[in-house]
């Protein structure tokens, strides 16, 4: 159906609407109008009966008869069939007179009245009609009218249903053909841009099908097969290229729609004017919806230029730029090689690495130009010396490297060494200067380094530094034996550092006592390595793999903060020692050392700086002794002492004495521990002894493990000493036990004071 037709049906239903609608309307006016004229007559019909009957039973009533009343009212109920109920009752509820019709009911619509008379008092009277009749009429109009109005309902909803569903469709309609003109616009556009964007693509796209027959093309290869559009179309290989090409494409295709797999490779090709040029050519099947092959998809680019940027970039990727010489890449891949060859022939080879001795003076004072022709000069004499087999490579700066193969024993490449070197005493003339080249040379030896090719080179390259440290025009072998040593000292700084970061260290405390009281002072911290398969290990065990090591630094503060943390817990338990932490010199000379000292004594609230004494071994001070004087002088402001630890072993110790501001020193254990047999010994303890009394400055003797070492000691006028004869270092949880059982050799006890002044305090400054 058209539209206009259903927009005339539907007009014709809408009226139909309304027409029986009205009807409806009229009819349910009419049967309420025939209702209201029953029911008007019904009542002035009961008001004539009601009224006469009144009359009547007044009468009887009157007269005492109230049988007559009963035999009235039993007639009137015979007589008048639509009469249900009559019934006289008095004013207090007495039945004077009742009649019924029995098997009728009474009508939810009766009607009833009341009447009043002067005999007696009041009396009600009560009649009861039947009026089923009007309402049967009524609900049999009702039904009627219920019926007209589902029809009118039924119609209404089919109309305004199909109205609905006609307006919905013509949406829709309209809906799908906007989408279907935006649909065939965009398809046009899309058409339209992918077309422009295939010819507008340098590579060569084209479409064969099955028969290896051109179906279309874009731009580039109607320019490279020199046609147009409609002279592709329909062509085959056998019209663009020589028969020999043209077949080996026909044979790939065919092969390639049998497989169903994509192809991918390079071909030369001749361009009609006579240009060859190298295709990089993809070549893959396209499918119906069925999976079957219905030809083929070429896309090729040319990559001449491509292709020789990437043999140029190859070329540099394996030579130096300067010299044409190999470079690390290629000597590396070079001697893999002549491993493999030394290990199937039994023979040997040589690394040799060259670094030109003053080559960055030259540079600097004749310009980079005159030194890169230095280099170049120096590699071609290099390449002349070498033999056939033999690599030649740079691999940067001045430094080059001689691979010397198919060696039987290790004399040849020293002869071989000794020809370079006679190269080099042929002076370089360029550009009317001369040049007397020397250069450092280390080898190493293959299989007796039995190493991979870049551990040769870094042996070869250790070997030159040590021969450029030598002197220069030196050459040196690497040693095997050497370079395992540093590798293992290596390896032991890598354990320790892991030590610290674990919390396997601990400290230990050895107690200082003054000697003739025999009263405890103070305490060194000592750091200690609780390994976790060796047990506790001593210093000499870790520290010196460590010495001028930035481990150190990480290890001193490590020692030092749990040291200041310890001498906190013992203040609080009410106990006190004055402590001793070493400071090696790297950390001392950090910038921060002052203001990280400060931040750390600014956590422990309860400890002062006074208490603390900061041990330098003796060789620390070496360098700026005013720059190092500044420092501790900074420290001493905060509180902090300065002790001079293994005093005596340095061959500047008065220098020290009289320019550091240390408060103490402290005599090395190797001058106490042989001073008791050996007089060279006793003579330099009493010598510091007596430098510390004219200084100004206390003194604490270390070493002492005998009794006769403090007896000693106190007879030359040293007050304070440590030892294994006091105590060995112990455990912090371990001190109060000593401190309850250590009690002073009566030996010490009872000798006199020396006549010699050595200072008994521990607070002095210089």
């Amino acid at each position: 159906m058209s539209e206009k037709a259903q927009i005339k049906s539907a007009k014709f239903w809408l009226l139909l609407f309304v027409i029986m609608a009205s009807l409806a309307y009229m009819g349910y006016f009419l049967i309420t109008e025939e209702i209201q004229r029953d029911r008007q007559q019904l009542v002035e019909q009961l008001d004539q009966e009601f009224s006469l009957l009144t009359n009547l039973s007044t009468g009887l009533l009157q007269s005492g008869d109230y049988e007559g009343v009963q035999s009235v009212f039993d007639e009137w109920v015979v007589n008048y069939p639509d009469v249900i109920e009559i019934n006289l009752t008095s004013s207090n509820g007495f039945s004077i007179a009742k009649a019924t019709r029995s098997g009728r009911t009474l009508d939810r619509q009766s009607v009833e009245a009341r009447i009043k008379y002067g005999y007696r008092g009041n009396a009600r009277l009560l009649l009861v009609k039947d009026t089923s009749w009007i309402y049967g009429n009524l609900t049999q109009n009702i039904l009627f009218t219920s019926f007209i109005w589902l029809l009118i309902g039924i119609w209404g909803s089919y109309l305004i249903r199909n109205l609905v569903r006609q307006k919905r469709n013509n949406i829709q309609l309209k809906k799908m053909s906007e989408e279907l003109k935006e649909a065939n616009s965009k398809l046009i556009t899309e058409k339209t841009l992918l077309n422009s964007l295939i010819d507008n693509i340098p590579d060569l796209i084209s479409f064969k099908d099955c028969d290896g027959v051109y179906m279309g093309c874009n731009r580039a290869f109607r320019d490279f097969a020199a046609c147009e559009q409609k002279q592709t179309s329909g062509k085959t290989d056998f019209d663009f290229f020589d028969d020999d090409l043209a077949q080996a494409f026909v044979t790939n295709d065919k092969l390639m729609m049998q497989s169903k797999q994509s192809r991918r490779n390079e071909e030369w090709v001749t361009y009609p004017d006579g240009k060859e040029v190298l295709l990089d050519t993809l070549k893959t099947p396209y499918y119906d919806e069925r999976g079957n092959v219905l030809g083929l998809i070429g896309v090729s680019r040319d990559i001449t230029e491509l292709k020789e940027y990437q043999n140029q970039l190859e070329d540099m990727a394996y030579h130096d730029m300067l010299t044409h010489l190999p470079n690390r890449r290629y000597l590396i891949e070079r001697m893999k090689v002549s491993i493999s060859q030394c290990e199937r022939e039994n023979c040997r080879l040589a690394i040799c690495n060259i670094d030109l001795d003053g080559f960055q003076e030259i540079n600097d004072r004749y310009g980079h130009e005159i030194g890169d022709r230095i280099l170049t000069e120096f590699a071609n004499r290099l390449s002349n010396a070498s033999r056939s087999g033999d690599t030649v490579a740079r691999w940067g700066g001045d430094e080059f490297t001689l691979l010397f193969t198919n060696l039987h024993n290790a004399d040849e490449s020293i002869e071989l060494v000794e020809r370079v070197q006679h190269l080099l005493d042929v002076p370089l003339n360029i550009e009317n200067d001369t040049f007397n080249l020397q250069a450092s040379i280390g080898l190493t030896i293959y299989p007796d380094d039995n190493s991979d090719a870049d551990t040769l080179l870094r042996h070869a390259d250790q070997a030159m530094y040590e021969a450029k440290l030598s002197g220069k025009s030196h050459y040196r072998f690497f040693d095997p034996e050497q370079n395992q040593r540093i590798h293992s000292h290596h390896e032991r700084r890598l354990e320790i550092n892991e030590a610290i970061n674990n919390q396997q260290l601990i400290l230990f405390y050895q107690p200082q006592v003054h000697l003739r009281q025999g009263a405890p002072y103070g305490v060194e911290a000592l750091v200690r390595w609780n390994h976790p398969q060796k047990g506790i290990l001593p210093p000499g065990e870790f520290l010196p793999y460590i010495h001028d090591h930035e481990i150190s630094i990480g290890l001193d503060w490590w020692v030092l903060t749990e040291a200041v943390s310890q001498l906190s817990d013992w203040l609080a338990q009410g106990r006190f020692f004055h402590l001793s932490v070493n400071i090696s010199a790297l950390t001392f000379k950090q910038s921060d050392f002052v203001s990280k000292l400060s931040a750390l004594m600014s956590s422990f609230t309860n400890v002062s700086a006074e208490m603390i004494s900061l041990e330098l071994l003796e060789s620390t001070a070496l360098g700026d002794l005013d720059k190092v004087a500044t420092k501790m002088k900074e420290c001493q402001s905060m509180g902090f002492q300065f002790s001079l630890d293994d005093f005596g072993t340095s061959y500047s110790s008065l220098t020290y004495l009289s320019r550091l501001p240390s408060n103490v020193l402290k005599i090395d254990q190797s001058f106490v521990r042989d001073m008791l047999v050996d007089e060279g010994d006793a003579n330099i303890v009493e010598g510091i002894i007596r430098l510390a009394a004219a200084f100004n400055r206390m003194v604490i003797a270390e070493g002492v493990e005998e009794i006769m070492h403090g007896v000693k000691l106190i007879e030359m006028g040293c007050t304070y000493a440590q030892g294994y004869a006091i105590a060995k270092p112990m455990p912090a949880s371990s001190l109060d036990e000593w401190m309850v059982h250590f009690k002073a050799p009566e030996e010490w006890l009872k000798l006199p004071k020396p006549q010699l002044s050595v200072l008994d305090g521990h607070n002095h400054s210089a």
